[in-house]
């Protein structure tokens, strides 16, 4: 198990590290770095990998033509489009937006399906109800200070993630204001602890669940050890070996459910009110 914590120099270390350890197979998860350079370092280790026999899929990651690797993609467009839908739905019009690193795939992605969702509704974004910042508790709490700063108007704050979402929700309660009364906040990947926050987080789940099948029926594990190399067009694939998440069922919903449950809420209660 490597965690490259974000970092695109230890990501290409590991790659190497896994190669010379020979791994039988590689799953590479997260978004990946929109810079040609990185990409292409990172392409020419995966190529590696594969003609080593390693098979290598990437989990969330965009594909990555004429390495051998399989893409398993997640529409994060239409988990970030679908989220902002039902904000909207509940009567908001003033939408600040916590996304992630600017390099990053999934936060352009999650971040062009929010703004989908605002332009469908014809509601006109303001460039200050967007800030940039780390996945993690910390930016989510400094971001949501810095979109009440510019506009202490908004009555949702849409984080790039759960974790963000967290860090919102402090900010929030320590600047006075009411969790949904005055500002709903919703995140996005479902993550165990959403389910324990008081209220219950609204957020995006991932098929987290659904990843062990990914072909013809059998467990991804089986999938990445035993296939040919090159065997990827099937069932359940489309195009070069991109594997779509939604094919196993609601890959990105937004999760609703009662008051009076202890899931992630939607509707008008919990912390997407």
């Amino acid at each position: 198990m490597c965690n490259a914590g974000g970092s695109p120099e230890r990501e290409l270390t590991y790659l190497t590290l896994l190669q010379r350890q020979r791994a039988a197979a590689v799953v590479l998860t997260g978004g990946a770095m929109e810079d040609a350079q990185h990409a292409a370092a990172v392409a020419a280790k995966l190529r590696k990998l594969s003609e080593a026999g390693t098979r290598v899929v990437l989990c969330g990651r965009p594909p990555a033509p004429e390495t051998g690797a399989i893409a398993l993609a997640f529409d994060n467009r239409g988990g970030g489009q679908r989220l902002t839908e039902h904000l909207i739905g509940l009567g908001h019009r003033r939408l600040g937006y916590i996304a992630g690193p600017e390099e990053r795939t999934t936060t352009r992605h999650r971040l062009e399906g929010h703004r989908a969702a605002l332009a469908a509704a014809g509601i006109s974004e303001d460039p200050g109800w967007t800030v940039h910042g780390r996945y993690d508790r910390t930016s989510g709490y400094e971001a949501t200070l810095e979109l009440l700063r510019r506009d202490a108007s908004l009555t949702a704050v849409v984080a790039a993630n759960d974790s963000v979402a967290l860090g919102a929700c402090a900010a929030l309660r320590d600047s006075g204001l009411r969790i949904p009364e005055d500002v709903s906040v919703a995140g996005f990947d479902d993550l165990p602890f959403t389910r324990w926050t008081g209220p219950p987080l609204t957020t995006v789940r991932r098929p987290n669940g659904t990843l062990q099948v990914a072909y013809r029926g059998e467990p991804l594990y089986t999938f990445v050890q035993d296939t040919k190399r090159g065997d990827v067009k099937g069932e359940g694939f489309k195009d070069v070996g991109v594997w779509h998440a939604a094919t196993v069922g609601a890959a990105m919903t937004t999760t609703t459910a009662t008051p009076s449950t202890t899931t992630t809420t939607g509707g008008g209660y919990g912390y997407g009110g």
